[in-house]
């Protein structure tokens, strides 16, 4: 295993200079300032559903600029996540799937995802929308805490805003190539301009990415992850008239991919041998030695399409904006059931079609009063197909991706063992309201609140000749649930001067409940009689508590902020999976509280040097767990306790014209566990990447040189209870060479 370890003198000398991560910022220089006075630009930012000053907003918020996520060479959202504290994902399995985990609250496999996605205004309505490659993006916010109350039932961690670059009249683009290991290459373009009117413009994204893979299977001597994605993205903004403004935006994009990658780590309980099977003791999560040596190579299929059109109507005394949105997600993948070997045993299937349509009113007070509010309404209805299924393996593959509705890859070479089909019907209704009240120039007051209400249905339409139909439900079976909470917000800030505030809230979270597939708790009591698994599982609530402050000094050359919370959850929900029946359910754990704290710095020289970096903390207790009461105690699964971040950046000026970047990001996640037991956890993670990038000042060339995982760190991105671990990457790198035009 490769050393990833860094010299002392090296980290003391990165927390001398920074403590913690990134704050996005352009290092520009204020109006007739010089280079040694050179101060950060102004950010905005939209975490209030309405333009604020990233210093004055009262929110846990880190946001990065068009200029830092070049510089940064953000791609994938792992990539600013990693630059955030007490916020990590895990990525295993295939494309659509990541584990998202904020302040010590995780995203469930095949489950909502804890924090709300906002892409240009417009929430994202399914989990697997969000993993996707990022390319002409302008800027993003990552809000901390519960954000229900603006952001909606499944915002009880935070949120995410990410805005594209918006249509420009003036003829303007982008081209980017690049190339790298493991077969990588990518191509990407973005182009803009007018429409034929003053008042209408365009915009036009395209990119391809693809590469062989990074991993080995050494049973078949080829690479089981392979990648390919092709993305293609149209805006239109109008705006005929001062009153009125229209912006439409839609969306498609492929990927193909390998997937279920996992092997089987269990050791004899004698030897200390691998036991390739279910025989022996979970092995240890640092343990990256079991070869992936499936008989044949796993693959995904997602398909993303997005509409939506965001009409605002100006008027004396507010804005009203309407948002309406479409969005299918079909994401299928196929591999080798556990345990994950050569040996002719089973396959296994899932596939998730999706289909979705929201609507949002939203008015909106001038920005200007000293009472504003914002009120609204939001509607979203989602059908969604689950279909899963075993079939036995007579060494003749799978079929790779069975269309909607069959029985999921299933045919004389393949029969299947059990299918499983359901069919998920769901409407969610929502109110909200939003004030802020200055009682003087400095004091301000907030208060909000958020009614949410979900109607669930789900009907097995799985086969009547199912093998196990007696234990996997019966075939015309509904089952029906509604879930709702109101959810309140307040906030009073202090501005003590123009660069130091403070703030305190008080928030409630709410997570919706819903259904494991019809027919697993059968399942799960036939191998456990005492288990308390059920089909349905209940819904998710936080309440919170958090004080923070925001401050800037030398001449505005060094950004602070700083906020500590507590947080007590009621129904955590929790991924389980049962190998023996290829069962993947969600339980809960009753209580669980969490205290934390975090810290961010970001300081620019004026010289060229920029220093960022970010720390983390969070202690999870397991307070009630009906499930295993000997949990009780232990941490939470899938939470780091300490992490954090640092980046530095030199810029070098060669000449009048052309200019060399030099950037490390160094990422130190703590050690975590994976389940509520506790019974094996992941060390201190320690990741670099590096950049070098030399091209012209003002901006338009670049040619970069970029690593990611620089010391080749051998790890496991993910590690299932019961031995199942899925590989982190390796060492990437490559070149990318950009023009703008």
């Amino acid at each position: 295993m490769t050393s990833n370890k860094m010299s002392p003198t090296l980290i003391a000398c990165l927390l001398a200079s920074s403590a913690m991560p990134a704050f996005a910022q352009d290092g520009q220089e204020a109006a007739g300032a010089s280079s040694d006075t050179m101060v950060f630009e102004e950010i905005v930012v939209t975490s209030r559903k309405r333009a604020e000053s990233l210093q004055d907003v009262p929110v846990a918020v880190s946001a990065f600029s068009a200029t830092q996520i070049e510089e940064a060479g953000i791609e994938r959202p792992a990539d600013f996540i990693n630059m955030t504290p007490n916020i990590s994902v895990a990525e295993s399995q295939n494309p659509g799937i990541s584990f998202i985990t904020v302040r010590g609250i995780s995203q469930v496999r095949n489950g909502e995802s804890p924090v709300a996605v906002v892409v240009d205004g417009v929430l994202q309505t399914a989990p697997g929308q969000f993993n996707v490659d990022l390319f002409d993006i302008e800027q993003i916010e990552v809000l901390k805490g519960p954000q229900g109350a603006l952001y909606g039932r499944n915002a009880i961690g935070g949120a995410i805003n990410i805005t594209t670059k918006k249509p420009a009249q003036d003829f303007e683009g982008k081209v980017l190539v690049g190339g790298g290991n493991g077969g990588l290459v990518k191509a990407q373009a973005a182009v803009s301009g007018g429409l034929g009117a003053d008042s209408l413009a365009g915009r036009l994204t395209v990119s391809h990415k693809e590469y062989d893979g990074y991993l080995w299977n050494t049973y078949l001597r080829t690479e089981p992850d392979p990648y390919q994605d092709q993305n293609i993205t149209g805006r239109i903004m109008w705006d005929p008239s001062a009153s009125f403004s229209a912006d439409i935006r839609a969306n498609y994009d492929r990927t193909t991919s390998g997937a279920v990658n996992f092997v089987m780590n269990r050791v004899d309980a004698v030897s200390g041998e691998y036991t390739k099977g279910f025989s022996g003791l979970p092995g240890d999560a640092d343990d990256v030695g079991p070869d992936i040596e499936s008989n044949f190579v796993g693959r995904s299929l997602r398909e993303i399409f997005g509409l939506s059109a965001r009409l605002n109507w100006q008027g004396e005394f507010g804005s009203l904006l309407a948002i309406s949105s479409y969005d299918s997600i079909y994401e299928t993948s196929v591999g080798d059931a556990a345990p994950y070997t050569s040996a002719l045993t089973r396959t296994q299937n899932s596939l998730f079609d999706t289909e979705t349509y929201s609507q949002e009113l939203r008015f909106t007070s001038p920005d200007e009063n000293r009472f504003r509010y914002i009120v609204g309404v939001y509607y979203l209805e989602t059908d969604r197909l689950v279909n899963r299924s075993n079939g036995t393996d007579l060494g003749q593959g799978i079929g790779i991706f069975p269309e909607v509705g069959s029985f999921a890859g299933a045919n004389s070479d393949n029969p299947s063992v059990w299918v499983a089909q359901d069919q998920n019907d769901n409407k969610a209704y929502a109110a909200f309201l939003q004030t802020n009240f200055d009682v003087s120039e400095r004091f301000e007051l907030s208060a909000a609140v958020r009614y949410d209400r979900d109607e669930r249905r789900a009907e097995n339409v799985g086969p009547s000749h199912d093998v196990f139909s007696a234990t996997l439900g019966v075939p015309g079976s509904v089952r029906e649930a509604n879930f709702s909470k109101w959810q309140p917000k307040f906030t009073l800030r202090y501005k003590f001067s123009d660069d130091l505030s403070a703030y305190a809230t008080y928030s409630e979270g709410f997570r919706s409940g819903g259904f494991n597939q019809d027919g697993v708790a059968a399942v799960a009591a036939a191998l456990d009689p005492d288990t308390l698994v059920q089909d349905s599982y209940g819904d998710e609530t936080s309440r919170n508590w958090e004080v923070g402050f925001k401050g800037r000094a030398l001449d505005r050359k060094l950004r602070v902020t700083g906020a500590a919370f507590v947080t007590k959850f009621e129904g955590f929900q929790f991924f389980s999976f049962i190998p023996a029946a290829g069962a993947q359910i969600i339980t809960q754990i009753d209580e669980i509280d969490i205290q934390g704290a975090e810290l961010e710095v970001h300081y620019a020289s004026g010289t060229g040097l920029s220093l960022s970096g970010g720390l983390g903390y969070t202690n999870s207790e397991i307070k009630a767990y009906a499930i295993d009461p000997t949990a009780v105690g232990n941490e939470s699964p899938y939470v780091p306790k300490i992490s954090f971040n640092l980046a530095a950046q030199q810029v070098f000026e060669l000449s009048n014209d052309h200019e060399l970047i030099a950037r490390v990001d160094w990422e130190s996640r703590g050690s975590q566990y994976w389940e509520p037991l506790n019974a094996t956890e992941r060390s201190r993670l320690n990741l670099v990447n590096a950049r070098l990038s030399f091209g012209d000042i003002g901006g338009k060339w670049k040619l970069s040189a970029w690593a990611r995982n620089l010391l080749n760190k051998e790890y496991n991105s993910e590690y299932v209870h019961n031995g199942f671990a899925h590989r982190g990457l390796p060492r990437t790198y490559g070149v990318d060479l950009s023009y703008n035009f």
